[in-house]
């Protein structure tokens, strides 16, 4: 979980790990060796990823979300081009950065752009995903 007086809340901090784990997966299927064997399956990782960051970007600016479906469909866009370029390294290298950023943010419960910005998804958690809330 995060940790108490984090500026990342619940919901942020699961999108953040879930948008790591896909920006690794999605570096990897971008390699040349990968994507010229299988790359109808790198094809609908991509398009998952897209999906996946609408799915993100519902959730609104207050979760905290939306910044990381909007990344989740850059990678996805920007992986897509570099594989199709035979430049698959660096789409693995822009994997490994954003979902390094997004693991270490979660686990610590701070992330230093939102300090930045004032943004606090912290407070912004809804009433029922707080564990100790009294229904």
């Amino acid at each position: 979980m995060t940790r108490l007086g984090g500026n990342i809340g619940h919901f942020d901090a699961i999108s953040r790990r879930v948008v790591g784990a896909c920006a690794v997966v999605a570096g990897a299927a971008s390699l040349d060796v990968f994507f010229h064997s299988m790359g109808f399956l790198t094809g609908i990782l991509l398009a998952f990823m897209i999906a996946l960051g609408f799915f993100y970007i519902t959730g609104g600016l207050r979760g905290g979300s939306a910044v990381f479906g909007l990344l989740l469909i850059a990678l996805a866009l920007a992986d897509g081009c570099l594989a199709l370029l035979g430049e698959g390294t660096w789409a693995l290298l822009l994997g490994v950065l954003a979902g390094a950023y997004g693991f270490i943010t979660a686990e610590v419960g701070w992330c230093p752009i939102n300090s930045l910005l004032g943004k606090d998804t912290h407070k912004a958690d809804p009433e029922w995903a707080l564990p100790h809330a009294a229904h």
